[in-house]
């Protein structure tokens, strides 16, 4: 029975092989301040140009030309766009053509999905929704805010970096990942963005996220530390919003630009925006110290480790009172904090490394003034 099932997933495997059109793409990225070239081979289109892959079911083009805001509001936003064209058994596939953002986005886009799923494979079973697996690609120059989990904006006047996908394909698992496991985020939920960044950053191997996409000045960069306790004015959503404005001042001050429409709408809630926290700004807190410690042990290592203690950062924090001494008045709950992360990184190592690592990790934490002596082996 055994013989017959392997003779069985071989004729399957030569079947699937030889429905798939072989084929390179070179892509142009731009990497820690540089243009690099790579020549990459496609394995997931068919001879009949469709995508075959279980992490991608369809890719949408779209041109995406202005965005209005009936009623004035960012809820009510119209996306003003229409189909384009791609062509993934074109042999001439050139920069900046829809087809050359579709078939980067795609090669990615699976790339990043797989990552994930082997490295969450050793503690529980991926599960992501069909939906998630349908994308649509959009050129459109200035227009970042068009951008969510299932839309990638891409612009000929740019540079580009696979970082822009990594980035949303993590999103997806951040949501499974807290489903799945319970994490009891309420303010909190940059811990859950600060790990996926990570990932984000190992897979890019580069510290840098959404570089070529936005302006310097916006890109995050998760090798520069962030020192405890955090900055709010620095980590709240106005700062976010208004650091889009001065980034993008050139746009912002055409009349009726989209841009202009966008951050004018948003900034009447200056108030509120001040009090609450813009959780991409504010997950460096967490990604700072992960990413050094994959800088100190190795991306392999690192990035085993790290998927572990993501995997049980939700059991953590129903321990957070078993393990962490609080500071005067301070309250402790079901809700994972810094502690419960620096915990779960411990538990982890003991169960994948004999604790070899608890000085490095309880040190990298130190170096950005998390008082670690109150968190418990």
């Amino acid at each position: 029975m055994k013989e017959l099932s392997l003779v069985i997933a071989i004729m399957m495997s030569l079947s699937g092989c030889s429905k798939m059109q072989e084929q390179q793409f070179t892509q142009e990225i731009l990497k820690d301040g540089k243009i690099e070239t790579k020549t990459i081979d496609i394995d997931f289109v068919t001879k009949d140009g469709e995508i075959l892959s279980p992490h991608l079911r369809s890719i949408h083009c779209t041109s995406l030309d202005s965005l209005s805001f009936p009623g004035n509001t960012i809820k009510n936003a119209v996306k003003h766009e229409r189909t384009v064209p791609y062509d993934l058994l074109s042999t001439d596939i050139k920069k900046g053509t829809p087809t050359y953002f579709t078939i980067f986005t795609a090669y990615h886009f699976i790339k990043a999905s797989k990552y994930y799923c082997d490295l969450m494979s050793k503690h529980m079973t991926p599960e992501i929704k069909d939906a998630d697996k349908d994308i649509t690609v959009s050129i459109a120059d200035y227009m970042p805010m068009a951008n969510n989990n299932s839309r990638f904006i891409f612009s000929d006047k740019t540079e580009i970096n696979p970082s822009s996908v990594y980035h949303k394909v993590g999103h997806r698992f951040e949501e499974f990942i807290k489903t799945k496991t319970n994490i009891v985020y309420k303010t909190n939920r940059y811990i859950g963005i600060g790990f996926m960044e990570y990932f984000t950053a190992s897979l890019n191997n580069s510290p840098k996220i959404f570089e070529g996409f936005v302006p310097e000045a916006m890109v995050r960069d998760i090798s520069k530390p962030a020192v405890y306790p955090m900055d709010m004015e620095r980590n709240s959503l106005y700062k976010g919003i208004t650091l889009m404005k001065e980034s993008f001042m050139d746009v912002y001050n055409q009349e009726g630009s989209a841009m202009r429409q966008y951050v004018d709408i948003v900034l009447k809630s200056e108030n509120v925006l001040k009090n609450r926290l813009d959780t991409h700004l504010a997950a460096l807190y967490i990604s700072y110290p992960l990413w050094k410690i994959r800088d100190t042990i190795g991306a392999e290592k690192a990035d085993l480790l790290i998927m572990h203690a993501w995997s049980i950062v939700g059991d953590q924090g129903r321990k957070n009172s078993t393990f962490y001494s609080p500071n005067n008045g301070e309250e402790v709950s079901d809700v994972v904090n810094w502690y419960t992360v620096l915990h779960a990184l411990l538990a982890a190592d003991n169960m994948d490394f004999n604790g070899l690592n608890h000085k490095i990790i309880r040190n990298i934490f130190a170096s950005v003034n998390y008082p670690v002596d109150r968190v418990a082996d």
